[in-house]
């Protein structure tokens, strides 16, 4: 059983960062959305993404993915649309793995429900079950055309809770360790598709964005334009491509949740429904949240001395090669989501305050000190991006031999290589 979980130099360093947001999330959160059993929904959420990150196991891996979902799904505000979108990727991804398994067994694989031991299994074919498992990341990750469910369940739901499940990143994650060390030909064959497709959706997200006046479905939008751009890098057999994809998805982690704070503590501040159409004014009495959310926004849209500036420029220039219009997709969806933070920025915190409410403060201590540490990892890491860079240069390295028919056959790197 040992053998069922993995810390490696892929998982580790996204493993801490996630549960240093989700911490933080929890700590900052507004007393009424830990009330009842909500607690025990954020609880599944981080069980459920650490034993993604971490399985080396099928099962522990399918599991992991439903129950990090089930918050959503058994949350009758949501509406039809985002309970069967999240039942659809957990079904898909389930039945992925199940061909895989089999196919393993039938290959005479000894353990064939080990990650480790199935990535030395050399097959052909394996259409349908990369199929299946990229009906799951595209669901996952809100990629057209399934991404409606994300603005939905952010407007409609507990938008805390919804940002720490849109934030796990289950599609990269399944892409790095499972359809590229598995699946081999079928998934190289097949994964600039789906780059393409996380491309469209990254400029589509962004004008929809600017377009949409609700507080949380925009930034739902922009949060969905942004991460969409992460497949392309990884799959882009180019190591500076591959660094570049996954600082950019510490940099949406950190950010968006940033964000997603500020907006939901704005709320409560607020006390009434933020419909968009009015600007609140509410910078000149909470001016701590107002500056929180810039600092996020730009670095989220890659402002120079910022993580988020290292992120797209090594993700641009490392992918020109293998997706030739990621250099029009990245400066256009970036311009778009920074008019998208600044309406957003605009409708919050300027304008004459509508009507005097009871004096609440500003952000008070709970919520100042995480908030601030997310603020201060974006900025130092980028003042000091070479620290990031060495972060995440290994798992690049390993990512980059396997996606490479030539590191396959004469030095292969098993996905689930690391220590026990």
């Amino acid at each position: 059983m040992t053998n069922w979980l993995v810390l490696d130099s892929f998982n580790s360093v996204p493993l801490l960062l996630y549960a240093l947001l989700w911490l933080a999330m929890l700590i900052l959160a507004p007393k009424q959305d830990l009330a009842g059993n909500r607690i025990t929904r954020w609880l599944m959420v981080f069980a459920g993404t650490a034993l993604v990150y971490t399985a080396n196991h099928l099962a522990l891996y399918a599991a992991g993915w439903v129950l990090s979902a089930w918050p959503l799904m058994e949350d009758s505000r949501l509406g039809r649309l985002t309970r069967i979108s999240m039942a659809l990727g957990g079904v898909a991804l389930a039945l992925g793995l199940g061909l895989i398994m089999q196919r393993g067994a039938s290959a005479g694989n000894a353990d064939p429900w080990l990650l480790s031991s199935l990535s030395g299994t050399v097959w052909a074919g394996g259409q349908l079950p990369f199929a299946l498992l990229t009906l799951a990341v595209i669901q996952r990750k809100g990629i057209f055309p399934i991404h409606s469910w994300v603005p939905q369940a952010m407007q409609r739901g507990d938008l805390l809770i919804t940002g720490l499940v849109l934030n796990g990143h289950f599609g990269a994650v399944t892409v790095a360790r499972v359809a590229l060390p598995l699946l081999g030909d079928a998934s190289r064959a097949s994964l600039t598709v789906l780059a393409d497709l996380g491309l469209f959706t990254a400029v589509l997200g962004a004008i929809v964005a600017v377009a949409d006046r609700k507080p949380r479905r925009l930034l739902a939008w922009v949060a969905i334009s942004q991460a969409s751009t992460i497949l392309a890098g990884l799959e882009s057999l180019n190591q500076q491509a591959i660094t570049g994809a996954m600082l950019h998805w510490m940099v949406v982690s950190i950010a968006t949740s940033a964000l997603f704070a500020v907006l939901r503590l704005v709320e409560v501040r607020h006390g009434l429904a933020i419909t968009g159409t009015e600007y609140l004014g509410v910078g000149r009495r909470f001016p701590r949240l107002a500056v929180f959310f810039v600092v996020a926004g730009v670095a989220l849209v890659g402002l120079p001395g910022t993580l988020g500036f290292i992120s797209e420029d090594l993700l641009m220039h490392g992918a020109l090669e293998s997706h030739p219009w990621i250099g029009l997709a990245i400066p256009v969806a970036t311009a778009l989501n920074a008019i998208g933070i600044f309406r957003l920025f605009g409708i919050l915190f300027l304008g004459r305050r509508l009507a005097p409410t009871m004096i609440v403060p500003d952000a008070v201590t709970r919520e100042r000190w995480p908030l601030a540490a997310l603020i201060l990892l974006l900025v130092a890491l980028g003042l000091v991006p070479q620290v990031a860079i060495n972060l995440r240069s290994a798992a690049a390295v390993k990512l980059e031999r396997i996606e490479s028919p030539v590191a396959l056959t004469s030095d292969a790197m098993p996905a689930g290589n690391g220590s026990h």
